[in-house]
C-alpha cells in the first residue's frame, strides 16, 4: 500500500494528487478501525 503510494508520488509529483492520495489512505484507514470496533 505504501509502496503504491511513493509510486503514485513519483508518477506525478504534485502535491494536489499527494494530499488525494493521503486522505484517500486516511478514510480507508479510518473505516478499517470502524469495522474492527463494531
Amino acid at each position: 500500500m505504501q509502496l503504491e503510494m511513493l509510486c503514485m508520488m513519483k508518477a506525478k509529483p504534485n502535491l494536489f494528487s499527494a494530499v488525494i492520495t493521503y486522505l484517500l489512505l486516511f478514510l480507508i484507514n479510518s473505516l478499517a478501525w470502524i469495522n474492527c470496533l463494531f
